[in-house]
Protein backbone atom coordinates (compact mmCIF):
# COMPACT_ATOMS: atom_id res chain seq x y z
CA UNK A 1 0.00 0.00 0.00
CA UNK A 2 1.37 3.44 -0.94
CA UNK A 3 0.83 5.22 2.42
CA UNK A 4 2.00 8.54 0.55
CA UNK A 5 -0.72 8.16 -2.00
CA UNK A 6 -3.36 8.74 0.99
CA UNK A 7 -1.69 11.40 2.63
CA UNK A 8 -4.04 15.17 2.39
CA UNK A 9 -2.98 17.29 -1.07
CA UNK A 10 -1.68 20.23 1.40
CA UNK A 11 0.91 17.89 3.30
CA UNK A 12 3.49 17.88 -0.08
CA UNK A 13 3.48 21.31 -0.55
CA UNK A 14 6.84 22.88 0.02
CA UNK A 15 7.63 25.37 3.06
CA UNK A 16 9.60 28.85 2.39
CA UNK A 17 13.48 28.47 2.78
CA UNK A 18 14.70 30.90 4.85
CA UNK A 19 16.56 31.90 1.33
CA UNK A 20 13.30 32.76 -0.08
CA UNK A 21 12.45 34.40 2.89
CA UNK A 22 15.04 36.96 3.18
CA UNK A 23 15.22 37.66 -0.79
CA UNK A 24 11.61 38.54 -0.40
CA UNK A 25 12.27 40.68 2.36
CA UNK A 26 14.62 42.82 0.85
CA UNK A 27 12.55 43.00 -2.43
CA UNK A 28 10.35 44.90 0.47
CA UNK A 29 12.60 46.79 1.96
CA UNK A 30 14.35 48.05 -1.23
CA UNK A 31 11.04 48.88 -2.92
CA UNK A 32 10.15 51.01 0.54
CA UNK A 33 13.40 52.64 -0.16
CA UNK A 34 12.69 53.97 -3.86
CA UNK A 35 9.06 54.77 -3.19
CA UNK A 36 9.31 57.13 0.58
CA UNK A 37 11.72 59.29 -1.12
CA UNK A 38 8.61 59.39 -4.00
CA UNK A 39 5.91 59.81 -1.43
CA UNK A 40 7.67 62.39 0.44
CA UNK A 41 8.26 64.37 -2.87
CA UNK A 42 4.39 63.70 -3.85
CA UNK A 43 3.60 65.67 -0.48
CA UNK A 44 5.85 68.38 -0.74
CA UNK A 45 4.16 68.92 -4.30
CA UNK A 46 0.84 69.06 -2.74
CA UNK A 47 1.41 71.31 0.09
CA UNK A 48 3.52 73.55 -2.95
CA UNK A 49 -0.07 73.39 -4.81
CA UNK A 50 -1.57 74.18 -1.42
CA UNK A 51 0.48 77.45 -0.87
CA UNK A 52 0.00 78.26 -4.42
CA UNK A 53 -4.04 77.88 -4.28
CA UNK A 54 -3.64 79.79 -0.95
CA UNK A 55 -2.13 82.91 -2.03
CA UNK A 56 -3.62 82.83 -4.90
CA UNK A 57 -7.19 82.87 -3.17
CA UNK A 58 -6.28 85.94 -0.79
CA UNK A 59 -4.82 87.94 -3.84
CA UNK A 60 -8.37 87.43 -5.34
CA UNK A 61 -10.00 88.53 -2.62
CA UNK A 62 -7.54 91.75 -3.01
CA UNK A 63 -8.77 92.23 -6.47
CA UNK A 64 -12.21 91.79 -5.40
CA UNK A 65 -11.54 95.26 -2.83
CA UNK A 66 -9.74 96.84 -5.64
CA UNK A 67 -13.09 96.29 -7.72
CA UNK A 68 -14.89 98.48 -4.76
CA UNK A 69 -12.26 101.26 -4.09
CA UNK A 70 -11.61 102.73 -7.48
CA UNK A 71 -8.76 100.22 -7.82
CA UNK A 72 -7.40 100.90 -4.72
CA UNK A 73 -5.42 98.14 -2.26
CA UNK A 74 -6.06 99.12 1.40
CA UNK A 75 -4.36 100.98 3.33
CA UNK A 76 -1.49 99.68 6.16
CA UNK A 77 -1.70 102.50 8.77
CA UNK A 78 -0.06 100.99 12.11
CA UNK A 79 -1.84 103.04 15.16
CA UNK A 80 -4.76 105.19 12.86
CA UNK A 81 -7.76 104.88 14.80
CA UNK A 82 -10.56 102.73 12.59
CA UNK A 83 -13.59 104.20 11.59
CA UNK A 84 -14.59 100.76 10.64
CA UNK A 85 -14.37 99.51 13.86
CA UNK A 86 -15.11 102.34 16.67
CA UNK A 87 -12.57 102.40 19.29
CA UNK A 88 -9.83 100.13 17.70
CA UNK A 89 -6.66 101.08 16.46
CA UNK A 90 -4.42 100.52 13.58
CA UNK A 91 -5.58 100.23 9.62
CA UNK A 92 -4.56 96.95 7.79
CA UNK A 93 -5.21 94.94 4.55
CA UNK A 94 -5.46 91.96 6.36
CA UNK A 95 -8.36 93.28 9.36
CA UNK A 96 -11.84 91.84 9.47
CA UNK A 97 -13.28 95.40 8.24
CA UNK A 98 -11.24 94.98 4.87
CA UNK A 99 -10.00 91.91 3.93
CA UNK A 100 -12.56 90.19 6.24
CA UNK A 101 -15.60 91.04 3.63
CA UNK A 102 -13.70 88.95 0.85
CA UNK A 103 -12.85 86.36 2.94
CA UNK A 104 -13.29 84.25 5.87
CA UNK A 105 -11.69 84.14 9.13
CA UNK A 106 -11.15 80.91 10.46
CA UNK A 107 -8.57 82.05 12.87
CA UNK A 108 -8.97 84.98 14.57
CA UNK A 109 -6.29 84.86 17.37
CA UNK A 110 -3.78 87.24 16.09
CA UNK A 111 -5.82 90.06 18.13
CA UNK A 112 -8.49 89.38 20.53
CA UNK A 113 -11.76 91.83 21.10
CA UNK A 114 -10.34 93.16 24.50
CA UNK A 115 -6.88 94.28 22.43
CA UNK A 116 -7.08 98.15 21.62
CA UNK A 117 -6.03 96.86 17.72
CA UNK A 118 -8.68 96.36 15.36
CA UNK A 119 -9.32 92.72 14.71
CA UNK A 120 -7.84 90.60 11.71
CA UNK A 121 -8.01 87.74 9.18
CA UNK A 122 -6.29 84.42 9.74
CA UNK A 123 -6.37 80.81 8.86
CA UNK A 124 -7.88 79.46 5.67
CA UNK A 125 -6.06 80.90 2.60
CA UNK A 126 -4.12 83.12 4.96
CA UNK A 127 -1.94 79.85 5.49
CA UNK A 128 0.72 78.16 3.66
CA UNK A 129 0.99 74.46 4.68
CA UNK A 130 5.09 74.53 4.68
CA UNK A 131 4.63 77.71 7.91
CA UNK A 132 5.08 75.99 11.03
CA UNK A 133 2.58 76.75 13.69
CA UNK A 134 1.16 79.44 10.45
CA UNK A 135 -1.92 81.88 11.29
CA UNK A 136 -1.17 83.71 8.40
CA UNK A 137 1.97 83.65 6.31
CA UNK A 138 1.16 86.16 3.47
CA UNK A 139 2.42 89.84 3.36
CA UNK A 140 1.18 92.74 1.26
CA UNK A 141 3.60 94.51 -0.76
CA UNK A 142 4.76 97.78 1.20
CA UNK A 143 4.11 99.82 -2.05
CA UNK A 144 0.97 98.58 -3.37
CA UNK A 145 -1.36 100.01 -0.04
CA UNK A 146 -3.09 102.93 -0.50
CA UNK A 147 -1.67 105.11 2.67
CA UNK A 148 0.85 104.54 5.04
CA UNK A 149 2.03 107.54 7.13
CA UNK A 150 -1.36 109.29 8.60
CA UNK A 151 -2.14 112.23 10.41
CA UNK A 152 -4.99 114.53 11.75
CA UNK A 153 -5.59 117.54 9.22
CA UNK A 154 -8.10 119.75 10.22
CA UNK A 155 -10.00 117.08 12.45
CA UNK A 156 -9.72 114.58 9.93
CA UNK A 157 -7.29 111.48 9.66
CA UNK A 158 -5.57 111.67 6.42
CA UNK A 159 -3.60 109.16 4.94
CA UNK A 160 -0.28 109.50 2.96
CA UNK A 161 0.66 107.21 0.45
CA UNK A 162 3.99 104.74 0.62
CA UNK A 163 7.15 107.10 0.24
CA UNK A 164 6.15 110.11 2.03
CA UNK A 165 6.18 111.25 5.61
CA UNK A 166 3.11 112.02 7.58
CA UNK A 167 3.17 115.53 6.30
CA UNK A 168 3.21 114.56 2.89
CA UNK A 169 6.96 115.25 2.02
CA UNK A 170 8.94 112.32 0.44
CA UNK A 171 10.60 110.37 3.20
CA UNK A 172 14.32 109.98 0.80
CA UNK A 173 15.14 107.08 3.14
CA UNK A 174 12.67 104.46 1.22
CA UNK A 175 13.47 102.82 -2.13
CA UNK A 176 9.95 102.74 -4.15
CA UNK A 177 7.04 104.16 -5.07
CA UNK A 178 3.46 103.35 -4.50
CA UNK A 179 1.41 101.35 -7.11
CA UNK A 180 -2.51 100.58 -7.68
CA UNK A 181 -4.47 97.66 -9.34
CA UNK A 182 -3.64 99.83 -12.37
CA UNK A 183 0.26 99.57 -12.27
CA UNK A 184 1.95 98.66 -15.79
CA UNK A 185 3.89 95.45 -15.85
CA UNK A 186 0.91 93.54 -13.56
CA UNK A 187 2.29 90.51 -14.11
CA UNK A 188 6.24 91.57 -12.92
CA UNK A 189 4.57 93.49 -9.65
CA UNK A 190 4.29 91.59 -6.64
CA UNK A 191 1.01 92.10 -4.74
CA UNK A 192 1.92 89.48 -1.95
CA UNK A 193 4.88 87.43 -0.92
CA UNK A 194 5.46 84.83 1.54
CA UNK A 195 6.11 86.23 4.99
CA UNK A 196 8.04 85.36 8.06
CA UNK A 197 5.52 84.72 10.97
CA UNK A 198 6.75 87.67 13.56
CA UNK A 199 3.58 88.17 15.39
CA UNK A 200 2.17 85.14 17.82
CA UNK A 201 -1.42 84.57 19.12
CA UNK A 202 -2.78 87.70 21.26
CA UNK A 203 -1.51 85.77 24.47
CA UNK A 204 -4.58 88.48 26.52
CA UNK A 205 -7.10 85.88 24.10
CA UNK A 206 -9.12 83.48 27.01
CA UNK A 207 -7.56 80.04 27.63
CA UNK A 208 -4.57 81.03 25.50
CA UNK A 209 -1.46 80.56 27.82
CA UNK A 210 -2.81 77.74 29.85
CA UNK A 211 -4.34 75.44 26.59
CA UNK A 212 -0.68 76.00 24.56
CA UNK A 213 -2.41 77.40 21.64
CA UNK A 214 0.34 79.54 19.76
CA UNK A 215 -0.08 80.13 16.06
CA UNK A 216 2.57 82.72 14.15
CA UNK A 217 1.21 85.69 11.67
CA UNK A 218 2.97 87.78 9.26
CA UNK A 219 3.75 91.56 9.81
CA UNK A 220 0.90 93.52 7.40
CA UNK A 221 3.38 94.47 4.61
CA UNK A 222 6.84 93.94 3.31
CA UNK A 223 9.58 95.40 1.43
CA UNK A 224 9.37 99.39 3.02
CA UNK A 225 13.24 99.09 3.72
CA UNK A 226 16.37 98.54 1.92
CA UNK A 227 17.30 98.43 -1.76
CA UNK A 228 14.96 95.88 -4.16
CA UNK A 229 17.67 93.08 -4.12
CA UNK A 230 18.50 92.83 -0.98
CA UNK A 231 14.34 92.69 -0.10
CA UNK A 232 15.16 89.56 -1.80
CA UNK A 233 18.35 88.32 -0.13
CA UNK A 234 20.09 90.81 2.45
CA UNK A 235 22.15 93.33 2.24
CA UNK A 236 22.72 96.55 2.62
CA UNK A 237 19.68 97.86 4.50
CA UNK A 238 18.07 95.30 5.80
CA UNK A 239 19.15 94.37 9.77
CA UNK A 240 16.63 92.67 12.15
CA UNK A 241 15.41 95.98 13.81
CA UNK A 242 11.94 96.81 15.54
CA UNK A 243 10.72 98.63 12.20
CA UNK A 244 11.97 96.16 9.94
CA UNK A 245 10.82 93.49 11.74
CA UNK A 246 8.64 93.74 14.75
CA UNK A 247 6.92 91.42 16.82
CA UNK A 248 7.64 88.62 19.61
CA UNK A 249 9.12 86.21 17.29
CA UNK A 250 12.81 86.34 18.95
CA UNK A 251 13.30 82.80 20.63
CA UNK A 252 9.55 81.96 20.21
CA UNK A 253 8.35 81.42 16.69
CA UNK A 254 9.02 77.88 15.63
CA UNK A 255 10.32 78.71 12.08
CA UNK A 256 13.17 80.92 13.79
CA UNK A 257 14.32 79.54 16.26
CA UNK A 258 17.64 78.01 14.83
CA UNK A 259 18.65 81.86 14.86
CA UNK A 260 21.63 82.67 17.11
CA UNK A 261 20.54 86.69 17.30
CA UNK A 262 17.35 88.88 16.38
CA UNK A 263 20.29 90.31 14.22
CA UNK A 264 20.92 87.33 11.59
CA UNK A 265 17.21 88.06 10.10
CA UNK A 266 17.91 90.08 7.19
CA UNK A 267 15.19 89.00 4.33
CA UNK A 268 12.02 89.60 4.05
CA UNK A 269 11.12 85.99 2.52
CA UNK A 270 11.34 82.76 4.03
CA UNK A 271 12.57 80.76 1.15
CA UNK A 272 13.31 77.83 3.31
CA UNK A 273 9.79 76.50 2.62
CA UNK A 274 9.87 75.08 -0.75
CA UNK A 275 10.69 72.58 -0.51
CA UNK A 276 10.89 72.55 3.43
CA UNK A 277 14.60 72.87 3.86
CA UNK A 278 16.19 70.86 6.02
CA UNK A 279 19.01 73.62 6.58
CA UNK A 280 18.69 74.24 10.05
CA UNK A 281 19.17 78.04 9.30
CA UNK A 282 15.91 79.62 8.39
CA UNK A 283 17.46 82.30 6.44
CA UNK A 284 18.99 79.87 3.29
CA UNK A 285 19.08 80.91 0.32
CA UNK A 286 18.52 77.36 -1.13
CA UNK A 287 14.90 76.92 -1.28
CA UNK A 288 12.13 79.25 -3.01
CA UNK A 289 9.13 80.78 -2.00
CA UNK A 290 5.49 81.72 -3.57
CA UNK A 291 4.17 85.10 -4.80
CA UNK A 292 1.37 86.17 -6.15
CA UNK A 293 1.48 89.67 -8.62
CA UNK A 294 -1.14 92.33 -9.90
CA UNK A 295 -2.06 90.58 -12.83
CA UNK A 296 -3.44 87.55 -10.45
CA UNK A 297 -1.01 84.73 -11.57
CA UNK A 298 1.05 83.21 -8.82
CA UNK A 299 4.58 82.35 -9.19
CA UNK A 300 6.95 79.68 -7.08
CA UNK A 301 10.43 81.82 -7.62
CA UNK A 302 14.42 81.51 -6.12
CA UNK A 303 16.45 83.50 -4.97
CA UNK A 304 18.45 83.12 -7.74
CA UNK A 305 15.00 84.24 -10.24
CA UNK A 306 15.26 87.49 -8.53
CA UNK A 307 18.30 88.90 -7.12
CA UNK A 308 22.21 88.63 -7.97
CA UNK A 309 24.57 88.52 -4.85
CA UNK A 310 28.04 90.06 -5.23
CA UNK A 311 29.71 89.82 -2.11
CA UNK A 312 27.63 91.39 1.03
CA UNK A 313 25.29 93.17 -2.05
CA UNK A 314 22.66 92.44 -4.17
CA UNK A 315 20.91 93.95 -6.90
CA UNK A 316 17.28 92.96 -8.12
CA UNK A 317 17.10 91.25 -11.77
CA UNK A 318 13.93 92.98 -12.00
CA UNK A 319 11.78 89.74 -12.44
CA UNK A 320 9.81 90.36 -9.66
CA UNK A 321 9.32 94.25 -8.82
CA UNK A 322 9.04 95.82 -5.30
CA UNK A 323 7.52 99.04 -6.93
CA UNK A 324 7.81 100.94 -10.49
CA UNK A 325 10.90 102.68 -9.17
CA UNK A 326 13.09 99.33 -9.07
CA UNK A 327 14.66 99.66 -12.55
CA UNK A 328 16.35 102.79 -11.74
CA UNK A 329 18.54 100.26 -8.82
CA UNK A 330 20.82 99.05 -11.25
CA UNK A 331 23.95 98.88 -8.92
CA UNK A 332 24.91 96.44 -6.57
CA UNK A 333 23.42 97.78 -2.88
Amino acid sequence: MNIRSHLAPHACRRAFTLIELLVVIAIIALLIGILLPALGRARETARDVKCKANIRGTAQALAMYTNDYNGKYPPIMFNAPDPATPGKLSIMWHDVARIGSYLPNFDPSNIFETNTRSPTVGGGSMVCPNHASGGRSYAMNHWAASADQWSFITGSLRGFKPGLTNTGAQNLALQGTPFDSTVNFGDKMILLSEAWGLFSTDQSGPGQVNEGRRNWFAIADVGRFGFPGSRFVGGLGMTATTDVFPGDWAGSAPELLSLATASDLNIYVPWYRHPRSKDSNPVTKNGGANFAFVDGHVSGLKPADVAEVQGAQSRSTLKALWSPKDPEYTNFQ
